[in-house]
């Protein structure tokens, strides 16, 4: 429990002093005190010195000047003080005293004991007066008619209340003058109140009649009585307001006359227009944003019928404007309709305004009111005459106003041209008011409303007892606080709902008064007498990414200053806008802006434009957190209201952790940075617009000084040094004052011609200014890229002695593809390592978030220089790199030695070694020689002692531990990269190593690299020769571009295993994104180079098979050379008529069939494809040959495929064939084709492998032939023929196996029982079941097969058996589709970067078409890093990311305990702490976290998740944040069916939101983590795949899932309270 002691004073240093040790010795002293002064000037600063003496906190009274402003200033203080921390105000205690009273040294201890979570304590009060001292009696029974009848004797000094429970219950009413504490403990037990009793007299109360205290005096009773009968009366039976009567007769003399007289306080208004009614020209303009509300001005301004009228309205609506001008077509008036189109062409032509920019204009309806403001009255200005009215109103006006006739409040027309005739010629312009709804976002007047209808439906009835009514409608008014908790009857209110509308139901506007007052902003109902001060823009107050409200203010501001006399009138317009449904998030927002705006503008208002920035700053704070104070005083407010009302429907949104949520939301928009930002944008504004005033003297200077012809100028854009013009052929831009650096600008300008992103520039002295003048070209506005001219640029600046400090969109275009620089000026600055590495920053930073807006750009830039855009510049290494130019030493020759090095070799090859660099450094260390077909260059560059061998023969003389080849593979053909790899086995010892390496085929497509100006432009599975364009050496080369498979098969074929594989560094130039130029493959040479030679590996496949075989080619290949090559490998496509094939799996693509067939062929997995087509006369002879018989139809009876293999049999040359079935899965690790070859050569006709068993077994004799895999001796086939068979109906009975197996010899027909090499056959049903296939594809050729599948031929088992698995205590669970390669590296990059290194890897990578899943299996499998750590998944057929999710959760991560963090393969961990904070959160007890992250596409905005209590009730909060993190056993409690489908179906859109929210539900410890962790990229991929779904789909979706949370949560709570 915390307890704050507050004592109240007033002129009685003497008392307070008192009052003051009478807390401080309190045995159990408070937690906190605090005193507050409503003094006299000259004695608060003794009173704060004896406050501060004893540690107290001493604060002045903020609001009204009596005991319930006090009170309230302490209670907002502390509110003020706890806004963005987790301040739990149902344990704070608050204890009041007058400053002339006392507590006994017990009272703190005795009310603290005695509570057990009541709302407040009832203690004995001692009553001191000329008498001497009396105990009042102690209440113990209270109920809301001990309050109404009388005081039970609880008043300030003993009030010892909860915190929470003041808060709902109002605070202290500031229009009462007295009795304060009965009128608030009224209210606290309207909302059901609890206390406890100390029945102990431990509070003095000095009751004294010789001088006043500060809430006694008849007056002031006889007030306080007065409005506290009107306040409750509602409540009050008769019985109850006589007993009321009688005590305020007795005890203070005051008749019941007297309470039930309410003086009325407001005067009647009466407005005296002219007489003489103005007649002349009136231009209306309105910017018409709602359809509907715009239509209802534009009825009321046409039925005007007023002459000399003009009506100009900017639509800005998407809507048809049909009715719109049918409209002014019958008014008669002229008019204008003004759209985005119009504006956007007028930019784009000749420019508009230089704070109306194509940038701002950009979206079919404009949200910046500043910008359609100035666009409006650009074309007001355009369209009329000097001496015109301009009238500009708001498109939610009605022409009446409100006014109260001494009775009542009643509506009349508005005479505008009374009012005109009124002020005509007086003023500039004149600023009407608004009447009926408040301007203002309904936030900030619904306390006041809210508190009206429980007062109206509880029986309120009389006139309201409020002071004032000035702001009596506006909950965070500045100029009062009285009117909060006293109830106004004006309006009648039906329903909450009405409430809850944003209208004016019971507070009205209305006009008060005749007084003419300084205007201090325009709004939406201003006549303008001076056409001229539509000349001046208006601006907008952008903090972040919100746009403030109120930026009609610097409209007025930026007037007055300019000696334009603007005022305040009194006539008014309706405002009366539309009823809508109450919409939280969007009223959230409304009220943000409106504090955004109102701080702002009263904090310039306050200091100034140009003050010290840290002044502003902390002036807008205050004024910032002062109305936040007050809006979090009327949400809590709010809370007891509804609870009083016992209303469900809205409660749901007023509750503390919406509170909390909302107040971290706002807390970004008081960062300092984004401040001063926005700040120092006004700023350079104003300075700006005070100079466009000399912009036509400036335009005839510049014409006169260089002859120009008059009027050829075209304005360009102004900054805030100087302003640009153009006549077609030069630029000019003249500076407002003389350059401090013009020297330097003009000793480094003599370069300038020499960089391409520069123009060269003459200077002129102009009148004791300068004028720089420089080639014009036609050009486009910068939008980002071009990181190529940006790193000549910074390249070239370096070099030359300066720096360019201000990089920004705004100051390049692009010409004909590149970039140039347009501003010229103090930017330019003597180089240094400081301002460099500024430079590199900023346009890093620039061209990582093209599509900041200018002033988001700024705040981005003002963070970095204070250091605070760590994660956010993540990866600009990249781009240094890329600055200070790295060659292919650096990101090649590294590597290669660092895996020389670590073999140790003492005798190596550098095959194709080049210019010897690698050989040179290397020949230190061994003994080193060299082969190269350019023997020149090897002779030149070869160090001495190191041996050259001239001639390829000589290669053989002599035998090596290690060979290396470092890019010669990618520049050779096929043939010679087997020469190459022959030669390499021919010359290493036995287990020798060969590290070889070549351009990445991973990232050839990568166009622009720190070493290619071009790349790859074709398909990474297409094998190709392109022209490479580099960027040194020979300026185009010729490069084989070709898979990776290719080279793993072809290291495979040639003896050789890859041990693993190493990345070359790099950078993509255009994504700055991680890549590797080089790939390096250390290999080990586990035999001599073997050929199959008279055995042809014949792969039979049909149409059906389309979608996996490559794959199964791949497979099949790689497995069955591992330890030689066939001489020829074959693929027979079954053509037949499709009707005829057996066991239907698949419909038949046969087009799709031969593109993947071609494109093995192509990566040198085949070296032919036959075509076998039954139905042809050739399939008669073939079977004539082979059974003696004729038939076209190309299967057997059985239908299996029969005529295709025989016809490849008789295509192939070799005697043995190997002949597959291509969805055969092989697990061969010894070299089992030889020895089923020599099986044949022994005699045998037919040989197969077995299948998969533990332990070999005895080879089998005559058993059938296995036609799904099996060698043949075709010699000994043809030898036997004609084969028996008969043609039953034109058809062959038997497949050609069958036939042969009639005239086989048992010795000729052989199964082995190897252990290690056996063979897994799919049926049809499970060849549908893609993934899992893949799954088992990838274990068996590792060597594993799931205990059913001991013994057994067809595969046995599901999927989530033979999947990979992991018991490890933290996975990353990582999975993605089409992640581009340099995201995956950056990702495995940041890995290896990790402090915390225990962790193993779930990988699902889900059928990406890209290269992707080669990049990502090569490295996870190869290297080293990975080794041992990674459980992978690779889907044959996309499946989406929560079947995904499942799969991996219920079958790969097997301990229940794991850590699971998730992590999108397109995102990467941004702290390199990441895992380790992860890992200590959970240590700590948390069993699911979400992390803090950056969002590439809104990098200044800060996410966090505000609460993981009941998140349906805020749209999930922000639980999607990454990375999400939980125990894996939370998993088990989603349901499936119901928590993650929705008809059956998985959910595709808010998939985060799906299975975090069940989780987040079970779990009892969940954690925020406050640090950075993680970098979040929206991939484009992404973008697409949800872009087929509206938002409505989108919104829908994740409406069901919060409804799926909402009624867990319900459940879980019903089932809590059956057990409580």
């Amino acid at each position: 429990m915390k307890i704050i002691g507050v004592i109240t004073t007033k002129n009685r240093i003497e008392y307070f002093e008192r009052a003051l040790q009478s807390v401080i010795t309190q045995r159990r002293r408070p937690d906190k005190i605090i005193v507050v002064s409503d003094s006299e000037d000259e004695m608060k600063e003794n009173e704060r010195s004896i406050a501060e003496n004893a540690s107290a906190i001493f604060l002045e009274d903020k609001y009204t000047h009596n005991y319930a402003g006090s009170l309230n200033t302490a209670i907002h203080y502390i509110l003020e003080k706890n806004l963005f921390e987790s301040a739990d105000y149902e344990r704070t205690y608050l204890a009041f005293l007058d400053d002339d009273d006392l507590w006994d040294e017990e009272y703190i201890l005795s009310c603290e004991n005695a509570l057990n979570d009541e709302d407040f304590v009832v203690s004995g009060l001692l009553y001191c007066n000329e008498q001497g001292e009396r105990p009042l009696s102690i209440p113990h029974e209270l109920s809301v008619e001990s309050f109404l009848r009388g005081n039970p004797h609880l008043q300030g000094s003993n009030t010892f209340v909860k915190m929470s429970t003041l808060l709902k219950a109002g605070l202290f009413d500031e229009n009462m003058s007295s009795t304060t504490d009965r009128d608030i403990f009224t209210r606290m037990m309207l909302l059901g109140a609890t206390y406890a009793v100390v029945d102990k007299y431990l509070v003095k109360v000095d009751a004294f009649n010789s001088r006043e205290r500060i809430t006694n005096g008849k007056i002031k009773k006889a007030e306080g009585l007065r409005k506290f009968f009107y306040k409750y009366a509602c409540y009050m039976s008769e019985d109850v307001k006589e007993a009321f009567f009688e005590r305020a007769k007795n005890l203070f003399g005051i008749d019941k006359e007297s309470i039930c007289r309410i003086p009325n306080k407001l005067n009647r208004t009466s407005v005296q227009y002219a007489k003489e009614r103005y007649r002349g020209n009136l231009t209306i303009g309105f910017i018409a944003t709602e359809y509907e509300l715009g239509l209802r001005l534009l009825k009321e301004l046409a039925a005007l019928e007023r002459e000399n009228t003009k009506i100009i309205i900017f639509i800005n609506f998407t809507q048809s404007r049909d009715a719109y001008l049918k409209i002014l077509e019958d008014s008669g008036y002229s008019y204008e309709l003004i759209d985005r189109d119009r504006v956007l062409g007028k930019i784009r032509k000749d420019g508009f305004d230089q704070f109306v920019t194509e940038e701002k204009v950009s979206e079919p309806v404009i949200k910046d009111i500043a910008v359609t403001r100035t666009v409006l009255q650009k074309y007001l200005h355009q369209c009329t005459s000097e001496g015109d009215v301009i009238w500009v109103l708001d498109d939610d006006m009605r022409l009446e106003e409100v006014v109260y006739d001494g009775e009542k409040l009643k509506e009349r027309p508005l005479d505008i041209d009374a009012v005109i005739g009124k002020y005509f010629g007086e003023y500039d312009a004149v600023v009407g008011n608004y009447t009926l709804d408040a301007p203002l976002p309904t936030l900030s007047t619904l306390r006041t409303s809210l508190l009206d209808y429980v007062y109206v439906k509880a029986g309120l009835h009389g006139v309201s007892t409020l002071d004032s009514y000035r702001d009596y409608y506006y909950d965070l008014s500045d100029t009062t606080t009285r009117h909060l908790e006293t109830p106004v009857t004006w309006g009648k209110i039906c329903t909450p709902d009405d409430v809850f509308g944003g209208k004016a139901q019971s507070r009205p506007l209305f006009m008060q008064d005749d007084e003419i007052r300084e205007a201090d902003s325009r709004g939406g109902n201003t006549l303008i007498f001076n056409r001229d001060l539509l000349e001046i823009p208006n601006w907008s107050i952008q903090i972040g990414d919100k746009i403030g409200r109120r930026s009609d203010y610097f409209w007025v501001w930026l007037a007055k200053h300019n000696g334009y006399s603007i005022v305040n009138a009194p006539f008014a317009t309706m405002h009366d806008r539309s009823t809508a449904e109450f919409d939280f998030a969007k009223e959230k927002n409304k009220l943000l802006l409106d504090l955004i705006g109102a701080s702002f503008t009263k904090a310039v208002g306050k200091v100034g434009i140009n003050a010290e920035k840290e002044d502003f700053y902390n002036v807008y704070t205050q004024f910032f957190l002062t109305r936040l104070t007050k809006f979090v005083a009327g949400f809590y407010r709010i809370q007891g209201l509804l609870s009083i009302l016992q209303e469900k429907k809205y409660s749901a949104y007023f509750t503390e952790s919406e509170l909390q949520f909302y107040l971290k939301e706002i807390q970004p928009y008081l960062e300092r940075e984004k401040v001063i930002c926005a700040y120092d944008d006004i700023c350079r504004k104003l300075h700006m617009q005070r100079h466009m005033q000399d912009k036509e003297t400036i335009q005839k200077k510049l014409e006169e000084s260089f002859s120009l012809a008059e009027t050829s100028l075209r304005f360009l854009g102004n900054g805030g040094e100087g302003v640009v013009f153009a006549d077609g052929v030069h630029v000019f831009k003249y500076f407002f004052k003389p350059l401090q650096n013009l020297s330097f600008l003009k000793q480094i300008s003599k370069k300038f011609e020499r960089c391409n992103q520069l123009y060269p520039l003459d200077f002129y002295e102009l009148q004791e200014t300068t004028v720089i003048r420089y080639r014009y070209e036609p050009s486009v506005p910068y939008r980002g890229g071009c990181v190529g001219d940006f790193v000549q640029l910074l390249r070239f600046a370096e070099e030359n002695g300066f720096s360019f400090d201000n990089y920004k969109q705004s100051n390049f275009v692009v010409v004909d593809g590149h970039v140039k620089l347009i501003d010229y000026g103090k930017s330019f600055l003597p180089v240094t390592n400081q301002s460099k590495n500024k430079s590199i920053v900023r346009v890093y930073e620039m061209l990582r978030y093209p599509f900041l807006g200018e002033e988001e750009f700024k705040q981005l830039i003002q963070r970095s220089y204070n250091g605070l855009t760590k994660y956010i510049d993540d990866g600009n290494e990249q781009f240094r790199r890329l600055v200070e130019r790295r060659y292919k030493e650096d990101l090649h020759d590294q590597k290669v030695l660092e895996l020389i090095r670590a073999e140790k070799p003492c005798k190596m090859l550098d095959y194709g070694a080049g210019k010897c660099r690698i050989a040179n450094i290397l020949a230190e260390d061994c003994d080193v020689s060299v082969y190269d077909i350019d023997m020149a260059t090897v002779t030149a560059r070869a160090a001495s002692g190191i041996k050259i061998l001239s001639h390829r023969a000589k290669l053989q003389t002599e035998k090596y531990d290690l060979v290396t080849c470092n890019l010669v593979l990618c520049c050779v053909s096929n043939p010679t990269a087997q020469e190459i790899m022959c030669d390499i086995n021919a010359v290493l010892k036995h287990d020798g190593k060969a590290v070889i390496s070549i351009c990445n085929p991973l990232f050839n497509s990568v166009q622009h690299t720190e070493l290619r100006k071009s790349g790859l432009k074709g398909e990474y599975k297409r094998s190709e020769l392109f022209e490479k364009i580099t960027t040194v050496g020979r300026p185009v080369r010729e490069e084989y571009h070709r898979p990776i498979e290719y080279y793993q098969n072809l290291f495979s074929r040639y003896g050789f295993q890859i041990e693993r594989v190493a990345e070359g560094d790099g950078v993509d130039a255009d994504t700055l994104m991680p890549i590797s130029e080089h790939l390096i493959f250390a290999c080990k040479k586990t035999m001599d180079v073997k050929e199959y030679r008279d055995c042809t590996l014949l792969i039979k496949t049909n149409p059906m098979e389309w979608r996996s075989i490559y794959n199964n080619i791949c497979h099949i290949v790689n497995s069955l050379e591992k330890f030689g090559r066939f001489e020829r490998r074959i693929v027979v496509i079954d053509l037949s008529a499709a009707e005829e094939r057996a066991r239907r799996y698949d419909f038949d693509d046969e087009d799709m069939l031969k593109e993947e067939l071609l494109l093995a062929k192509e990566n040198g997995l085949i070296d032919e494809i036959l075509f076998a087509e039954g139905g042809r006369d050739e399939t008669e002879k073939i079977y004539e040959k082979y059974f003696g018989l004729k038939s076209k139809n190309g299967h057997s009876a059985n239908g299996q495929g029969t005529y295709a293999t025989l016809f490849a049999f008789e295509k192939i040359q070799t005697k043995y064939v190997f002949q597959t079935d291509s969805d055969i899965l092989y697990s061969i690790h010894s070299d089992a084709v030889r020895k089923a070859i020599d099986t044949l050569k022994r005699g045998a006709m037919t040989a197969s492998f077995g299948i998969a068993r533990s332990a070999s077994g005895t080879i089998g004799y005559g058993a059938r032939t296995e036609v799904r895999t099996c060698f043949l001796d075709l010699e000994k086939l043809k030898m036997r023929l004609p084969l028996p068979n008969q043609v039953i109906q034109g058809q062959v009975q038997l497949p050609w196996h069958r036939s042969l197996d009639k005239v086989l010899f048992e010795n000729e027909s052989v199964r082995f029982a190897d252990c290690e090499a056996w063979f897994v056959h799919p049926e049809n049903q499970k060849k549908a079941e893609t993934n899992f296939l893949t799954v088992v594809r990838e274990r068996i050729e590792n060597g594993f097969y799931c205990s059913k599948q001991e013994g057994q031929v067809n595969l046995q088992g599901m999927r989530a058996e033979w999947a990979e698995k992991t018991d490890a205590d933290v996975v990353l669970y990582i999975r993605g589709y089409n992640t581009p390669c340099e995201k995956l590296k950056r990702l495995f990059d940041s890995l290896k970067r990790q402090t915390f290194q225990d962790f193993s890897i779930v990988y699902v990578d889900d059928a990406s078409e890209n290269e992707s899943a080669d990049y990502a299996r090569l490295i996870l499998r190869k290297d080293p890093y990975f080794a041992g750590r990674v459980a992978a998944c690779w889907n044959d057929t996309n499946v989406g990311e929560l079947e995904n999710f499942v799969f991996a959760m219920q079958n790969m991560v097997v301990n229940q305990d794991a850590i699971v963090i998730n992590v999108d393969n397109d995102d990467y961990l941004v702290n390199e702490r990441a895992l380790e904070i992860i890992v200590k959160k959970f240590s700590e007890g948390a069993e699911i976290t979400c992390g803090n992250c950056i969002r590439w596409d809104k990098p200044l905005k800060h996410y966090r998740v505000y609460s993981f209590d009941r998140v349906w009730e805020r749209s999930g909060d922000n639980i999607w944040l990454h990375p999400k993190c939980f125990r894996r056993y939370l998993f088990d409690c989603i349901d499936i069916e119901n928590d993650l489908k929705i008809d059956g179906k998985y959910v595709d859109v808010n998939t985060d939101f799906a299975f975090m929210l069940p989780m987040v539900q079970k779990a009892e410890r969940r954690e925020f983590i406050e640090e950075v962790l993680y970098y979040f990229e929206p991939s484009l991929q992404n973008s697409e795949r949800t872009g087929k779904y509206s938002n409505a789909y989108k919104e829908d979706v994740k409406r069901k899932l919060l409804e799926k949370a909402k009624r867990r949560g319900n459940e879980k709570n019903h089932r809590g309270d059956r057990r409580r």
